[in-house]
C-alpha cells in the first residue's frame, strides 16, 4: 500500500462509488408500470383481468363469477394466455370459511392464553376443480382429469410456459 498509494486511493474510489450505487439502486421504487396480483376470468378464458390475490373464486365481479385464470405463454416471447381455470368446489369454500371462523375464534382466545391459530387450507388442491377454456366440464384438481388439465400445454398441445408466480 504505501508503495502504490494511487492505486489504493482508486480501489476505494471504486469501492464508493459501486456502494453508493447498490444504495440508490435499493432505494429507488419498484416498476409500476404492469400490474401486480392475480388473474382472473369472467368469460371462459377468453379474457382475463387483475384483482387482490387473496380472492376465493368463484366470487362475483360485476354480476359474473369471477374464476381464478392461470397464464401461459409458448416460449420466452410468446403473448400470455389462460391455460386453465380453477374454483373451490362448493364443499371447499365451506371446508375454508369454516376453517377461517375457526382461526378467528381461537384468535380471540383470553389474555395470558395460549393461541393455536388452525391454518386455512386454501392451497390444499382436493378443495378446488380445474378446466381448459371452452370445456364445460370441471375436475378436481387432485385428479389424473385434473393434472392433465393443468399441464403446461398450449391449445394446439405444444410446451408452454407459465407466466404465473
Amino acid at each position: 500500500m504505501d508503495r502504490n498509494p494511487r492505486v489504493v486511493m482508486i480501489v476505494v474510489g471504486i469501492a464508493v462509488v459501486l456502494a453508493i450505487g447498490m444504495i440508490i439502486w435499493q432505494l429507488m421504487p419498484e416498476d409500476t408500470s404492469s400490474p401486480t396480483g392475480t388473474p382472473y376470468s369472467v368469460d371462459d378464458g377468453k379474457t382475463y383481468f387483475i384483482d387482490a390475490a387473496d380472492r376465493l373464486p368463484p366470487f362475483d365481479y360485476n354480476g359474473k363469477p369471477a374464476v381464478r385464470a392461470f397464464l401461459m405463454k409458448k416460449g420466452d416471447n410468446g403473448e400470455p394466455f389462460v391455460g386453465y381455470l380453477m374454483r373451490y368446489s362448493e364443499a371447499g369454500l365451506a371446508k375454508i370459511n369454516a376453517a377461517k371462523a375457526e382461526a378467528e375464534g381461537a384468535a380471540k382466545a383470553p389474555p395470558g392464553g395460549v393461541v393455536v391459530i388452525p391454518p386455512v387450507p386454501i392451497g390444499d388442491p382436493r378443495l378446488q376443480e380445474v378446466k381448459k377454456p371452452g370445456s364445460d366440464k370441471w375436475v378436481p384438481r387432485a385428479s389424473a382429469e385434473g393434472t392433465a388439465v393443468t399441464a403446461l400445454k398450449a391449445p394446439d398441445g405444444s410446451d408452454a410456459l407459465s407466466v404465473d408466480p
